[in-house]
């Protein structure tokens, strides 16, 4: 009796139909850093001095007036000497250097969606949907027959 219960259970689950959909989504960040070298351009620099020199009675030059002078924006105004009728202008300017990398970072976010449906190929048409309905009333129809019978028989034996 339970084999019988047991059997007419799975045929039943058996003609379920199976409809499967998995939905996967995966993200996922992907960050590039570019270094690069630049070029800083620093503007010419200069100063500047303008002076009167004259010759004196032994024919040796010296200054006799200092008419102007400019400095500029690293360098100071010249340091001027005459020695032995050799003028000399000594300018002294600040050394600097200059390095420069600049560091860009890009972020580009991806998201990769995955679908996955399972499609019936064989679905059952409706005149086989009724057959498998008519088979399932006849399978209940028949275990109730064979308890019925069972029960009848061992009501006259006993």
């Amino acid at each position: 009796m339970k084999r019988v219960s047991i059997a007419a259970a799975v045929i039943m689950v058996g003609c379920a139909p199976v409809r499967t959909v998995t939905h996967n989504v995966r993200d996922s960040v992907v960050v590039r850093h570019t270094v690069r070298d630049t070029v800083i351009e620093v503007a010419p620099d200069s100063s500047l001095l303008r002076a009167l020199v004259e010759c004196d009675s032994l024919g040796r030059v010296r200054l006799s007036r200092l008419l102007d002078y400019e400095t500029g924006k690293r360098t100071r105004p010249p340091v001027v000497t005459v020695t032995d009728n050799v003028l000399t202008a000594k300018v002294e300017a600040d050394s600097f250097k200059i390095y420069a990398e600049l560091k860009d970072r890009y972020e580009e976010h991806r998201t990769r969606e995955t679908v996955v449906e399972t499609v019936e190929v064989n679905r059952p048409t409706t005149w086989q949907k009724v057959r498998m309905r008519l088979g399932e009333a006849m399978i209940i129809a028949v275990v109730f027959w064979i308890v019925k019978t069972v029960k009848k028989v061992r009501n006259t034996l006993f």
